[in-house]
């Protein structure tokens, strides 16, 4: 539960920057609302650290959602019958020992990495603070999926926002 309101933190200070943009705020405030979003979600991940129990080896701080997808097939035999089909598409995330550190590691790492950006001149900082955020939200993800889809999307989904990080 606590993971998710990190996520949220990050999905906010995303939708705060771009919306700052929009009224054109200078690149200092928009550094310094993503390092202060950075910062928080590394103490609350610190709560995870915290709160872990490390008396078993199940996972922790667990949560389900469940999706149901219809879909629907023309079978094409005697009858040209209408089969429908519904399967659920489930993704569920969680954190375990391994994961935790995992975790700790990239929030302790991405404020560094915007720390850099202030002596450097770049022309699209804006920009350079969003991919960070979303490399961080998807690093997140990615490390606390517990199916195997949901750690490929999430990991594969970092090259993206990186592609552009290391463009800029």
């Amino acid at each position: 539960m606590l993971l998710f309101l990190i996520i949220s933190i990050l999905i906010g200070t995303i939708v705060v920057i771009k919306l700052l943009t929009f009224f054109d705020i200078n690149q200092k405030r928009v550094q310094q609302i993503s390092l202060i979003s950075t910062l928080v979600c590394f103490f609350l991940s610190i709560f995870l650290w915290v709160f872990f129990d490390r008396s078993t080896t199940d996972f922790q701080f667990i949560s389900y959602n469940y999706y149901a997808v219809n879909k629907t097939l023309f079978i094409g035999s005697l009858n040209d019958s209408l089969v429908t089909f519904i399967s659920q598409f489930s993704i569920s995330f969680g954190v375990d020992g391994i994961s935790l550190f995992f975790i700790l590691l990239s929030t302790f790492i991405i404020p560094l990495c915007l720390l850099t950006s202030y002596k450097q001149n770049f022309i699209q900082v804006i920009d350079y603070c969003v991919y960070f955020l979303m490399i961080e939200i998807f690093l997140i993800l990615s490390f606390a999926a517990l199916d195997m889809i949901g750690f490929f999307i999430f990991f594969e989904s970092i090259l993206i926002p990186m592609f552009f990080v290391i463009g800029i």
